[in-house]
């Protein structure tokens, strides 16, 4: 337990002298934190937009029109 705190100390002292931090999760942890997941048919980010809008062929046509 005592070297799971130490790594745990690591960690957060590395986030906290970092510039830029990005964080890589699975799927479910939006649905368990609330936040609407991309395909819930009643919900999903998807009934909102249109997924053709976010893969990399749409990017490269037009790259300046994404954030």
């Amino acid at each position: 337990m005592e070297q799971l705190h130490e790594k745990i100390k690591e960690t957060v002292k590395l986030l906290e002298q970092s510039q830029y931090t990005v964080v890589l999760t699975g799927a479910g942890i939006s649905e368990e934190s609330g936040i609407a997941d991309f395909r819930s048919s009643d919900r999903g980010l998807w009934t909102m937009l249109d997924p053709d809008d976010f893969t990399i062929q749409r990017y490269k046509e037009n790259p300046k029109s994404h954030f």
